[in-house]
């Protein structure tokens, strides 16, 4: 039987401040919505591009079906925040959002 982490707490159920979402939704529920949404994802959460290997490239590309032309950009995401070491890893086309990879920078990199 599998435990659950309860530093992902914050994540999962803790509702964000009122100045970061005014429905008080957890992060990951925000988060999700933003992408499901194609709304800018806030600052607070520090979104940036990602170098991801060829090989990554090619692993999305193949899970989407091999569009062509597709460009695939991965953007690593902190659920918690500023000082937060959950990430959430992601990349997105006009018309789809692929989850590539959640966890801590350890388990990630």
């Amino acid at each position: 039987m599998s435990q659950v982490d309860p530093n992902w707490n914050d994540v999962f159920k803790e509702q964000l401040l009122e100045e970061i979402d005014s429905e008080r939704h957890t992060a990951w529920k925000y988060i999700v919505n933003q992408l499901i949404e194609g709304k800018r994802i806030p600052s607070y959460f520090k979104p940036h591009p990602l170098h991801a290997k060829l090989k990554l490239i090619k692993q999305i590309k193949k899970g989407l079906g091999n569009p062509q032309g597709m460009i695939i950009k991965i953007i690593d995401i902190h659920l918690n925040g500023q000082t937060g070491d959950h990430l959430l890893i992601y990349s997105q086309s006009k018309t789809i959002v692929y989850l590539v990879a959640i966890g801590t920078h350890s388990e990630l990199f």
